[in-house]
């Protein structure tokens, strides 16, 4: 299965050059964003496709790149449930 995430989980190609191979990092940020998704989607009630159309698809992205690559990203669990705390 594709997961198509909010942000790109691994080096994309501009059609000029051939893109490196996804890192074993960026594949785990992938699976952490995927199970984040999955679970937050089904909790509000939407599609996963809706959900990432949701401010908190862009939220489980960067609290996943969090998890991975350390805090880099100001961004709170809460924000996948609510809207207004992703302002």
């Amino acid at each position: 299965m594709t997961f198509e995430s909010a942000l790109p989980t691994q080096i994309v190609s501009n059609e000029e050059f051939t893109p490196f191979c996804q890192t074993a990092a960026q594949a785990r940020a992938e699976q952490l964003a995927t199970a984040l998704v999955e679970r937050t989607s089904a909790r509000r009630g939407l599609t996963r496709r809706d959900f990432l159309k949701t401010t908190g698809g862009m939220a489980a992205s960067l609290l996943a790149m969090n998890s991975i690559f350390g805090k880099f990203f100001d961004v709170r669990g809460i924000e996948l449930f609510e809207t207004a705390a992703f302002a």
